[in-house]
């Protein structure tokens, strides 16, 4: 017969120790990432984290020991609640950039914070007395003649800065800062409503706190927060490998879960064969397997165009600047020594700006920071675009419609950025646009959404390219041909802005010579 008890018992004990370990990932992540540069943001984070990890462990292993006395002392490590508090304080203000401005309130913090740690490791008995069997737990908390104080100043605490940050989420325009905002308050609210279902049973409440060991649940809504908002600075490429990270964690966590429930599951299901388990854990793992060899090998394709990508284009310029200057050694001050300075000129404003790109998209210092959203009326900002390559559509005797026949939308932007979005989806379209086809622009709303759609007759895209073109460097062969000059780092940063925006760019095409479609999604102004 399946005791429902020891059921509550495994899941409370594995899910917290799940959640210490994606804890540790997240920590390792942000060190490797951020190891050049330790700022408040970072240590305050990682301390934070370090001790919810502290936390969960203590919580399994005191609920699991040998005897009472041993229960408590484990259990004492539950003061970890504290320090989680005040760096969770310290790391939010942070976020905001307000830790000067809140230093006496944070002050504050952590010195109440600090006695009362000191106060329960001085005198355990105020924190908590001889853990007691406790529902289906071996051992549970007893609390102490204070612990009810360092309670209400975590409450206190806790609600001071959701405080704090949700005034910030309602003042601030900036989208990307307002979802970082959104996601942290979501994380917070769900650890404290989930998290405190522990505390019920405490003072003998009769409520399962197994539920609070989904709290751990936090943590991806953080990780979330890191991957889509660059929270902490994230870099592209690790970026996607912590989500791979994460995703082979957890299958690797669910394998381990289900042969170790074994028992359990054939206790539940008595009919089900005992091959039925391993069969599927054995597919899990292939497929694990086919899905992470396939990224790897997706990244190894990245680098190697990244290495091709450096080695062509760094040499057509050098190579015209050595003919140039060769040619102005034999020839000075006539029409051809003055050709041969143009070509100098122009040649070396090629590698500049080569050379700009690249430390651009390594550090992403110009795609992440420097921002200034403003209210912008959509048809008005395309309108504009629309005029500065007017000519070049003429030139190359393209058609060229617009349909703005919605009414005006307004959109929350950075001009100078979404300028460089229309101007890289313009030039793609002149230049993989035969003469004589054409190109269409229409911009169209829901009630909360705002479109941009540019379509063109042009060369299309390959099925199989289409996932890839908004990747790093990545070209398709039949625009390789078409223009030699590309570097494949256009729609790359067109898709990166459109995110900081918290819009997107999507694509669409039936094949090559079938043409494209790229359509640009924004949030109105309501």
């Amino acid at each position: 017969m399946l005791d429902i008890s020891n059921v509550h018992l495994f899941t409370h004990n594995s899910t917290y120790l799940l959640g210490a370990v994606l804890n540790i990932i997240l920590v390792c992540v942000v060190l490797y990432v951020r190891r050049h540069k330790i700022d408040n943001l970072v240590v305050t984070f990682i301390l934070m984290t370090l001790s919810v990890v502290v936390f969960q462990v203590s919580q399994v292993l005191g609920a699991n020991a040998a005897t009472a006395d041993i229960s408590r002392k484990i259990f004492m490590f539950n003061l970890a609640v504290i320090p989680i508090q005040v760096f969770m304080t310290h790391w939010f203000l942070a976020l905001m950039g307000k830790t000067k401005e809140k230093h006496r309130a944070l002050t504050i913090v952590y010195v109440t914070g600090s006695i009362l740690f000191l106060v329960h490791v001085i005198f355990p008995e105020t924190y908590l007395l001889d853990s007691i069997p406790k529902l289906y737990f071996p051992f549970y908390y007893e609390p102490g003649s204070l612990q009810w104080v360092t309670r209400t100043w975590f409450h206190l605490v806790g609600a001071y800065y959701f405080w704090i940050l949700l005034r910030a989420y309602r003042s601030t325009i900036d989208p990307v800062i307002k979802n970082r905002y959104l996601f942290t308050l979501l994380a917070v609210l769900y650890g404290f409503i989930i998290g405190e279902s522990a505390v019920f049973l405490i003072y003998d409440i009769q409520f399962d706190p197994m539920w609070s060991s989904f709290f751990s649940v936090y943590t991806f809504l953080i990780a979330y927060a890191i991957l889509r908002y660059q929270l902490l600075d994230v870099r592209f490429l690790i970026r996607r490998a912590f989500v791979y990270g994460v995703l082979i964690t957890l299958l690797v966590g669910f394998l381990v879960l289900v042969n170790s429930s074994s028992e359990l599951i054939k206790d539940t299901f008595p009919l089900l064969p005992n091959w039925i388990v391993l069969v599927v854990s054995s597919i899990i793992a292939v497929i694990l397997g086919i899905v992470t060899w396939s990224k790897l090998q997706e990244n190894d394709h990245i680098k190697y165009q990244f290495i091709t990508v450096i080695a062509h284009k760094f040499r057509t310029p050098l190579t015209q600047t050595r003919w140039a200057t060769e040619e102005l050694a034999r020839i000075v001050k006539d029409p051809d020594g003055i050709r041969n300075m143009s070509y100098i000129k122009e040649s070396n404003e090629k590698l500049i700006n080569l050379v700009g790109i690249l430390l651009e998209l390594a550090e992403k210092k110009d795609a992440i920071d420097g921002y200034h959203f403003e209210a912008a009326s959509l048809p008005s900002v395309v309108s504009i675009m629309i005029k500065r390559f007017q000519g070049a559509f003429e030139k190359k005797k393209i058609r060229f419609s617009v349909d703005m026949s919605t009414s005006d939308v307004r959109v929350h932007i950075d001009r100078n950025k979404f300028n460089i979005v229309l101007q890289t989806l313009f030039e793609n379209s002149i230049a993989y646009t035969s003469t004589g086809g054409s190109v269409e622009v229409r911009i169209s709303s829901t009630s909360h959404k705002a479109y941009i759609s540019i379509i063109d007759t042009g060369m299309g895209i390959k099925k199989e390219d289409l996932s890839h073109i908004f990747s790093q460097f990545y070209r398709a062969d039949e625009a390789r041909l078409k223009d030699t000059e590309g570097l494949g780092v256009g729609l790359f940063l067109a898709q990166f802005i459109m995110k900081r925006h918290t819009g997107k760019i999507v694509a669409h095409s039936k094949g090559t010579g079938k043409g494209s479609e790229f359509i640009l999604t924004l949030p109105r102004v309501l």
